[in-house]
């Protein structure tokens, strides 16, 4: 017994060999200039046009959400995503509010979310009153899209019966009232047969696309083209307005529900305040709206980096004994939001000695988030099956993926 316990012991690589392993790959794919610095695990490309853009607001006098720089920002998000409506928010989180509101959601609600996502998903139900419920994600593999799994979703549907608002819980009646799938690292959830069972089953879908901006699918559709979705701009995303979210739709009825609700469902008059529902101040100052406008003139040099980077990283790891290198999904055209590796015998304690090791040498690498249903607020909540989310959980290692660490060689 102890002769085999030590031999398996001895079969794991060393914390050494783990950290040396990460040092190498990273200094083949950036040279190793680069790591004689602290490496951020994605910090903003920021280029001249910023102070030209916020000075020309700080000129205009129209430093809050009024003027015309917030609605530049949102017709460029709206040519860049082909995507027919954009209303700017103050945070991802807040957009992910509104967009819930508006398709329906309401207090003692069911709504279906990933376990494996960032807590503001599970948040922004709760801030509504509603309840999350969790399902799985797809099976973890090198073309994975770490979205959520159809085959959870079914399997948890199977609990509830079909009624002409929706599905409702047979034991408690609790109807659900959204689904929430979230695209991770900027990878497109397959949303084919999620769609279908939502349309089965009478279920809008929200897309969680905080991570996502600038992902297009293999027919060119960005997030929100198919009902809604919405965007983060928080300061380590694809690109930033300092803090700012958008909420993406082609209905014209959600966007000016949306935007009605975004400004404390204020009745449109020169000086009366009235309101006709309870709304919240969640509209995106101009001031970061300006820092938007910059930073999407930028994006096309943005994302071409960021390809770059993956790139070169599928090189460096292509050899690697202990990470296997997570490529893109074939059939879509992800941004490269944060490009990772997976460990090749999944395991939490080594991935935690990993991070300690990279951040001990001032390497910013990250794991995925600790699953939603292992939060304190939600240990209690209804959650499927989550063998792939614990597996992504203890295996993926998310690398610095700034776009500076391309464009300012």
């Amino acid at each position: 017994m102890v002769d085999s316990e030590l031999g398996r012991m001895s079969s794991k690589p060393r914390k050494s060999e783990l950290v040396q392993e990460v040092i190498d790959c990273l200094t083949a794919a950036l040279g190793e200039a680069s790591l004689k610095r602290a490496i951020p695990l994605h910090e903003p490309y920021l280029e001249e046009n910023v102070r030209r853009e916020i000075g020309l607001v700080l000129d205009s006098g129209f430093v809050s959400s009024v003027g015309p720089t917030v609605q530049e920002f949102e017709r460029l998000l709206c040519e860049m995503s082909g995507v027919k409506n954009s209303v700017s928010t103050s945070s991802g989180t807040s957009a992910l509010q509104l967009a819930l509101k508006v398709v329906g959601v309401e207090p003692g609600n069911q709504v279906v979310v990933p376990a494996m996502s960032f807590m503001a998903t599970a948040n922004a139900v709760s801030l509504l009153g509603a309840v999350p419920v969790f399902v799985d994600s797809v099976s973890l593999s090198p073309g994975s899209s770490l979205g959520m799994s159809s085959e959870s979703l079914e399997e948890l549907l199977r609990e509830y019966s079909k009624s002409p608002d929706g599905p409702r819980q047979k034991e408690t009646g609790a109807k659900i009232s959204a689904i929430v799938p979230m695209h991770a690292l900027g990878r497109l959830c397959d949303l084919g047969a999620i769609r279908q069972l939502a349309a089965d089953w009478k279920i809008p879908i929200v897309e969680d696309a905080a991570e996502a901006l600038g992902s297009f699918s293999s027919e060119g559709a960005h997030p929100g083209s198919s009902h809604v979705a919405i965007l983060s701009f928080n300061g380590n995303k694809t690109i930033t307005t300092g803090g700012g979210g958008a909420l993406l739709t082609n209905s014209d009825e959600l966007a000016g529900k949306a935007r009605h609700l975004s400004t404390t469902a204020k009745i449109a008059h020169p000086w009366r305040f009235s309101h006709d529902a309870v709304g919240w101040n969640f509209r995106m100052p101009a001031l970061n709206a300006a820092l938007g406008v910059a930073q999407m003139q930028s994006l096309p040099k943005i994302l071409e980096a960021k390809r770059l980077l993956h790139d070169r990283y599928k090189e460096a790891f292509a050899n690697a004994k202990f990470f296997e290198f997570l490529d893109n999904p074939a059939d879509q055209q992800p941004n490269n939001w944060l490009i990772a590796v997976k460990l090749r015998s999944p395991d939490l304690g080594s991935l935690d000695q990993v991070l300690d090791g990279t951040h001990s040498i001032g390497i910013q690498c990250r794991p995925v988030w600790d699953l939603l249903s292992d939060q304190l607020p939600y240990l209690d909540n209804t959650a499927a099956t989550l063998a792939n989310a614990r597996e992504i959980r203890n295996s993926v290692l998310c690398l610095p993926s700034s776009p500076g660490l391309i464009l300012n060689q």
